[in-house]
């Protein structure tokens, strides 16, 4: 995207010395990097745009940990929200945030903050159990979870949960942090050996843990993997396109390859599709580019 197809470009991001911050228009330094903070961070930036009198139309980022921070400085320039969301509904990869005079489509700041945190993202689905008219339940693209923050957490998962379980990160991407447990004993040292490794950002740039180090455990599914990404608009699905993934490296969980187009059955690719049109829809992610990660099991998707 080049500035002859915009009429202004502004840049914020965290480091003052940016390697792009003489190539906009206009450059805004925040630290922004404590994403606890994200709602303070917003409103800087927000002084900041309205003390220089710049008008701009619309916000973007390609950073996962940067959606909810962009969702909220549009929610305070009243600006329409853009996402790009790459693995359990997050962004892309690119270090800024940049504000861009062109409209883009919408996604609702309490979508955006519901998908960020995968427990959030299926206690909402399990939720929707009203019928649609052609459609499944989301609840039935859900599997067995519990949110893991505290130790009675992980004294009640050794009771009630079901080995083998898949441990990972609630605000986690690209499958760091994420193990399989086989058993209670084991369950215990690799909650404490993560949470020791994984604490704050610097530890492991840009794997959302500016957001928390807390954790989850999940019913470990055996099936094929998917990706689905869609174009939503308006709340209307304009196109979908599915990969499929090859096995994954044991007990880390890291894609090894992938396939696309799928070669999965065309009933199938329509069930995969289907899921992931309602999985954002039901978020509240009413327009933009999102990517939802899936099982396929033989009674249909269920959540990565």
């Amino acid at each position: 995207m080049t500035r002859e197809h915009l009429k202004q470009v502004v840049l914020v991001d965290s480091d003052p010395n940016h390697c792009a911050k003489d190539k906009v228009d206009e450059f805004i330094h925040v630290d922004f990097s404590d994403h606890t903070q994200d709602d303070q961070h917003a409103l800087k930036i927000y002084k900041h745009i309205e003390n220089r009198q710049i008008k701009v139309n619309g916000c973007l980022t390609f950073v996962e940990d940067y959606v909810p921070l962009a969702a909220m400085c549009c929610d305070l320039l009243h600006l329409p929200v853009i996402t790009c969301s790459y693995r359990h509904i997050a962004s892309l990869y690119i270090e800024h945030l940049i504000f861009i005079s062109s409209i883009p489509p919408r996604a609702t700041t309490k979508g955006v903050l519901t998908a960020k945190n995968k427990s959030a993202t299926l206690d909402l689905l399990i939720d929707r159990t009203t019928n649609i008219p052609n459609c499944p339940k989301t609840c039935l693209y859900t599997s067995w979870f519990s949110p893991l923050k505290s130790q009675d957490d992980l004294e009640r998962i050794k009771r009630v949960g079901t080995f083998p379980l898949i441990m990972k990160l609630e605000y986690g991407f690209c499958a760091v942090g994420t193990t399989m447990v086989r058993n209670a004993e084991e369950i215990e040292d690799k909650y404490k050996e993560i949470r020791a490794v994984l604490q704050r950002p610097k530890d492991f740039v840009g794997i959302g843990l500016g957001h928390g180090n807390t954790m989850m455990a999940m019913e470990y599914i055996v099936s094929t993997e998917h990706d689905v990404d869609v174009i939503i608009h308006e709340k209307k699905l304009v196109a979908a396109f599915i990969s499929d993934n090859s096995p994954t490296r044991c007990k880390t969980f890291t894609e090894t390859a992938a396939c696309m187009p799928s070669v999965l059955p065309y009933e199938k690719q329509r069930q995969l599709t289907v899921a992931a049109y309602q999985c954002c829809t039901e978020l509240g992610l009413t327009n933009g580019v999102f990517n939802v990660e899936f099982m396929m099991e033989q009674t249909g998707p269920k959540t990565g």
